[in-house]
């Protein structure tokens, strides 16, 4: 059972994000699985983490695609990698069931 002020925040990222993924904590730890790819976990420490990198990877998934006028596009990460030498926040653990 989580205490008051972290199902807050869970019931909060939930609302959210609940037609994008799967969230959950258990034994302190956050995760949200993409519902498009179910092979891909996001975890982190804390929620305030878990939301950035929600938001990370949403834009990745998002955002990456063409425009509708068929001219390539960076996504927002993309084009943070492009400004820096690293992501500033890369948060994705891909997990391969089997």
């Amino acid at each position: 059972m989580l205490e008051a002020d972290a199902q807050t925040m869970l019931n909060d990222l939930r609302w959210h994000w609940e037609d994008a993924y799967r969230i959950d904590c258990r034994d302190g730890v956050w995760k949200a699985v993409p519902l498009t790819d179910p092979f891909a976990a996001i975890t982190a420490d804390s929620s305030t983490e878990l939301r950035t990198k929600i938001r990370y990877d949403y834009a990745e998934r998002h955002y990456s695609r063409n425009d509708h006028e068929g001219s390539r596009t960076l996504s927002t990460a993309s084009q943070c990698v492009a400004r820096q030498s690293q992501p500033v926040e890369p948060g994705v653990q891909r997990v391969r069931w089997r």
